[in-house]
């Protein structure tokens, strides 16, 4: 219980510091944000692939970036 007590101490502190506030709101921020499955993005990425050619990377990062954008305008 003791231990206890002093986290939630220590978190009540953090989020009085500015500089720990901003950090721990950086931290929640990295945890929202979506990440494509691996699978997600190969399935596209072949797509991609088999639909223009091109390099292998080149067209990872493109699917990862369509998944991305599809995530964040709420398309399914």
């Amino acid at each position: 219980m003791l231990k206890q007590n002093e986290k939630n101490k220590q978190q009540s502190n953090d989020s009085n510091n500015p500089a720990m506030a901003h950090d721990l709101k950086n931290s929640q921020n990295v945890q929202e944000q979506y990440v494509p499955s691996y699978r997600d993005i190969e399935l596209l990425a072949h797509q991609i692939h088999e639909e223009k050619g091109g390099d292998e990377l080149d067209n990872w990062l493109e699917a990862e970036r369509l998944l991305r954008e599809k995530h964040r305008s709420g398309g399914s």
